[in-house]
């Protein structure tokens, strides 16, 4: 017992003796370089855009002395103190980790930290742009958020042109399918884009079962179940949803030659056989073409719609919905301009009414129709643009002049099949592209305000593409 408190004390004396020793020792950081980024490690970027981080490095040492390495993914990238890099890597909903490595190079030893980054698509929600420029086809991208222009983010992207002319944007017809056509006149055709990383996923050559059909694609239309290319005016087709690279058939389904194909919903397809001047359908469930029109729906034809002999100009959906479809046309009868209006439906198809096109004599093989208005359609002629009622026989009104020529336009309408409103773009409004001729990019865009009585720009951009081909509004 003695023994004990013997310990006791001595201890008690330990603990005293420490406690009043204060101040008697200096400390110091085993580390004598901290790395940091400010207040967070998480960072958000976007995928081909500038990218900058300034960390705060603290020491005593010589920094004369450091070298420093940026990494991304295990991958070196700057050997600069601040990073100022463009974002190489593809768009991802995993985030990135990159880090910092700071050497001593008087003494081989190494200083990490690492931090985070969120890449997201520069190809976000916006308008995508199909236009050319000298001769050959660029993709651009147009975001909505901040109306910031992306000249040829497909070559940046993937490393290789599309070719030439321009022909079309085409997305899939369901949320799922996330792939993007674009579709050009040489070269490969174009290629299949991953909506989400703009990577290229197939070129168009590829997809087809054989060899490439001769001649040039005119248009690719997507349903829900199959795929069809008017190629060099002749039928292809292809399951929508077989795996990538998609597989079209070389071999045409008929060897008639079309002027069109327009997609009707679950009612079915329509196209204008030019040859003879006379109207097809497809089933929106199977690949029949069926040979006769069967005019078993309301209103029934005025007037037969095999063998007519129209000259087919421009056409396009005016009104949409679940019992059918009714399509506007411009037609040449006997060389005289003409407004026909088409039903179709399960039943097949019908006429609305056929009539001379008043102010056909602005019209001459450069003008470019936009027919998608169940009021209006409009038309260009060189730099004036005119809008006409469908519903009356007036004419057409000039309501504006551009100081270029009128190469592109269309109008961004809600989905007919559904009614869905597309979002922050009410009032439907105008889009317009304007090209002089001269090459490179001096491709001007507008957004028109479509009211009543007027039409008013409501944003202007200038010099931003080529010769506009297509535009297609991306919302994911």
């Amino acid at each position: 017992m003695k023994k004990i408190n013997r310990y006791m004390i001595v201890l008690a004396v330990i603990f005293a003796s420490c406690s009043e020793d204060i101040g008697n020792y200096e400390y110091r950081d085993l580390v004598p370089v901290t790395i940091e980024f400010g207040e967070t490690n998480e960072f958000d970027a976007v995928s081909l855009k500038p990218f900058q981080i300034e960390p705060i490095i603290e020491t005593e040492l010589d920094e004369s002395n450091f070298q420093y390495e940026w990494f991304f993914d295990g991958e070196l990238v700057s050997t600069e103190r601040n990073l100022d890099v463009v974002i190489k890597l593809p768009a991802s909903i995993d985030r990135y980790i990159g880090r910092l490595t700071v050497t001593d190079q008087s003494t081989d030893l190494q200083y990490t930290n690492q931090f985070s980054v969120n890449v997201s698509s520069v190809v976000g929600r916006g308008w995508l742009i199909l236009s050319e420029v000298d001769n050959q086809s660029m993709l651009g991208h147009k975001a909505e958020s901040d109306n910031l222009f992306t000249q040829n983010i497909f070559e940046q992207i993937n490393g290789r042109k599309l070719g030439a002319n321009p022909i079309s944007i085409t997305f899939g017809a369901s949320p799922a399918d996330q792939i993007i056509i674009a579709l050009v006149g040489s070269g490969q055709y174009g290629a299949g884009i991953n909506g989400n990383t703009f990577e290229e996923v197939y070129t168009i050559a590829e997809s087809m079962t054989g060899e490439v059909p001769q001649g040039i694609p005119n248009s690719l239309s997507r349903t829900f179940f199959f795929d069809y290319f008017l190629w060099n005016n002749k039928l292809h087709v292809g399951l929508s949803s077989s795996p990538d690279p998609r597989s079209y058939a070389s071999t045409p389904m008929s060897d008639k030659e079309f002027g069109y194909f327009i997609s009707a919903g679950f009612s079915g397809s329509v196209l204008y056989e030019s040859t003879t001047g006379s109207w097809r359908t497809i089933g929106g469930f199977d690949t029949k073409l069926n040979e006769n029109v069967v005019p078993d729906i309301n209103p029934a034809p005025s007037f037969p719609l095999s063998n007519t002999g129209f000259e087919l100009v421009n056409a396009g959906i005016y009104e949409q919905g679940p019992g059918g479809t009714n399509i506007l046309h411009i037609m040449k009868d006997g060389g005289v301009l003409h407004e026909m209006k088409l039903s179709v439906g399960f039943g097949g198809v019908g006429t609305i009414s056929k009539r001379v096109m008043p102010g056909a004599d602005l019209v001459d093989d450069n003008t470019v129709f936009y027919m998608s208005d169940a009021t209006y359609y409009y038309f260009s002629s060189g730099k004036k643009l005119y809008r006409r009622s469908h519903l009356t026989d007036d004419d057409p009104v000039e309501v504006m002049t551009f100081s270029k020529d009128i190469v592109y336009m269309r109008k961004v309408v809600a989905n007919r099949m559904f009614g869905f409103p597309p979002p922050d773009y009410a009032g439907n409004p105008l889009l317009i592209a304007t090209y002089d001729g001269s090459g490179g990019q001096t491709g001007d865009i507008y957004f028109l305000d479509d009211k009543i009585v007027s039409v008013e720009i409501k944003e202007q951009y200038e010099n931003v593409a080529g010769k506009v081909g297509f535009m297609e509004l991306k919302e994911r």
